[in-house]
């Protein structure tokens, strides 16, 4: 009898490490999965604000034939930068 309520004690104490390996293991995940998931999503900000810096850059550099706009363009960098 002692012998079967040791087996039983150890069996429950394996179901119990097994069961906190298993929410540690969720833990992690989920805390991994978060982490990438916000890493992403600030590399694709910083991307999007590279290709407008390039955007704007190509803009002023290489000036528009069309008068109107270079005039608009050239109005707004002297309110921004003024």
């Amino acid at each position: 009898m002692v012998v079967v309520m040791d087996v039983v004690m150890i069996m429950i104490m394996a179901v119990i490490v097994v069961m906190n390996m298993a929410m540690a293991m969720v833990v992690i995940m989920t805390a991994i999965v978060t982490m990438v998931t916000v890493v992403i999503m600030i590399m694709i900000m910083i991307m999007v604000m590279v290709v407008i810096l390039i955007a704007a850059m190509i803009v002023v550099v290489v000036k528009p034939q069309n008068p109107v706009v270079a005039r608009l363009i050239s109005e707004l960098w002297l309110e921004h930068f003024s």
